[in-house]
């Protein structure tokens, strides 16, 4: 007797529900509550997180599954980004002193913004950014316009008209939809001033620091020295310790100005670098940088330095 063997077929996936929203929102609970408050009063039903979570079968799934799954039940993704943390940039990567990134900013939370990309790559088309308050712009979507949501009529008109081009069947009987969610802008004044000391605080006051740079067998080395203060210094110079004076620098004079954030490099001759004298020079050691302030005021550093980088 002749045995069938019939292949089976995965189970066909459903198809996408045009009146489900999903939510990908930050530590704001009462912003993605006014959200689905907001989306239920437009005939629309969100489809939550944990949702989400569920329908990918796995206990632990990779953010893009969980992306996949929501864009097969539902139609469109709303990423609510609300300025829950306070961010800027550290000093020796700022472009000086002055480089706006140093000003701390409200910006989303850092896994609101990987879903946002990942959204957007995915499906841009269904993909609709909203900001709430005053947020640091997300500029791996710049030229993508987002949102900027609050309680005026003319923004709920602008989501409304956006979840509906992402093929939502937006309901707009009433005017319930017009007040429904409180989207007043949070308030960021207490965490922009504790992010301000502490910014204020990072840059008060020279402060220098140096890193060594091997190059190789038959190569000069390099000594890096960064002013991480938040002013100039001038005459810039080195003290070398006693037990390395094997080690030669070359720098033709004193440096006459570092500005505030930025570094310069010196050539250093490290062929005796290993021995001197019989003895093994360790390879952790202290510098002393020596310069002037604006005022002619006399500054010195000591560095640590470890020649293995």
């Amino acid at each position: 007797m002749a045995v069938v063997t019939i292949d089976s077929e995965p189970a066909p996936t459903p198809p996408v529900a045009a009146d489900k929203v999903f939510v990908v929102h930050g530590r704001n609970l009462a912003a993605r509550d006014s959200m689905f408050v907001f989306l239920r009063s437009l005939g629309l039903k969100p489809l939550e997180w944990t949702q989400a979570l569920a329908l990918t079968g796995s206990a632990s799934p990779y953010i893009g599954e969980v992306l996949d799954r929501a864009f097969d039940h539902a139609q469109a993704i709303v990423v609510l980004m609300t300025p829950d943390d306070i961010a800027y940039i550290d000093l020796p990567y700022a472009d000086g002193v002055d480089d706006p990134e140093r000003t701390p900013t409200p910006q989303a939370r850092p896994n609101v913004l990987f879903e946002a990309g990942m959204a957007m790559g995915r499906n841009p088309n269904r993909t609709v950014l909203v900001e709430l308050g005053a947020i640091r712009p997300f500029s791996d979507v710049a030229g993508r316009h987002a949102v900027r949501l609050n309680n005026s009529p003319h923004t709920r008109i602008d989501l409304a008209n956006r979840l509906q081009n992402a093929g939502c069947p937006v309901d707009r009987t009433g005017a319930d939809w017009m007040t429904a969610g409180d989207f007043t802008p949070p308030d960021t004044s207490n965490g922009l001033t504790r992010a301000r000391r502490i910014a204020s605080n990072d840059r008060r006051g020279p402060r220098v620091d140096a890193r060594w740079i091997s190059n190789g067998s038959g190569h000069f080395d390099e000594l890096k020295v960064t002013n991480n203060g938040s002013a100039p210094l001038f005459n810039v110079t080195f003290d070398v310790p006693e037990g390395l004076k094997g080690i030669t620098f070359h720098q033709d004079g004193p440096l006459k100005r570092l500005p505030a954030g930025k570094s310069f490099t010196v050539r250093v001759d490290a062929a005796g670098k290993h021995t001197m004298g019989g003895s093994i020079v360790p390879d952790q050691f202290d510098i002393l940088v020596l310069a002037e302030l604006e005022d002619s005021t006399a500054f010195q550093e000591e560095v640590f330095i470890d020649m293995n980088g």
